[in-house]
């Protein structure tokens, strides 16, 4: 279908199959009909399913998701899945089905080195430093240990992938970034059973 042209027609007529709409729009009406906060309108919203995903799996490496009508696609490098920025432009070509299309990483660390820094500042310090080495290219990818892929933004934070579909950023700052790191070590660390 991509090679002959009529996959994008396919990709709007799934997305109009499922309709949606913003978030905002919804907690805006519920507060103006039924007169709610807006805290308890975007509790309702919500319930009424604002925030779920339609997903479209294409092949094995490429996701589309749609969220409060917005469609984002996502291409999987190992067992995380990467946001495609190119957006609809990227189903032109053949190569987003591809594996290897997006393995360009460059690593900042890997699962020993966070597991065994002393602490999270230090290790966030050396992160930092390492990652304003590269701050002038947008959209380049780092791998942080073997469950997350780093990708700076053009707005001075950090995109955080991972096997879900969660979209996760944090600021480039050192605090931020070992925040993330405790959190990453807690929810990694390698558990032993009782004996």
């Amino acid at each position: 279908m991509i090679r002959e042209g009529c996959f994008k027609e396919y990709v709007n007529t799934w997305n109009a199959r499922f309709p949606q709409r913003k978030l905002i729009s919804q907690v805006r009406d519920l507060h103006s009909k039924y007169g709610l906060s807006l805290f308890d309108a975007r509790l309702v919203a919500r319930s009424m399913g604002a925030d779920e995903d339609i997903v479209l799996e294409v092949g094995e490496n490429v996701l589309l998701r749609k969220r409060n009508d917005d469609l984002a696609i996502f291409h999987k490098v190992g067992d995380i899945w990467i946001q495609v920025d190119k957006g609809m432009d990227a189903l032109d070509s053949e190569q987003i089905l591809s594996k290897d299309s997006y393995m360009l990483l460059t690593s900042i660390c890997d699962e020993t080195k966070i597991f065994k820094a002393r602490s999270e500042k230090e290790l966030a310090k050396s992160t930092m430093r390492f990652m304003n080495r590269w701050c002038c290219i947008k959209g380049k990818l780092f791998s942080f240990g073997k469950r997350e892929i780093w990708e700076l933004s053009g707005d001075g934070r950090i995109r955080i992938y991972s096997n879900s579909l969660n979209d996760k950023s944090i600021f480039n700052s050192e605090d931020e970034i070992a925040r993330h790191i405790e959190f990453y070590r807690k929810a990694h660390r390698f558990e032993f059973g009782s004996f």
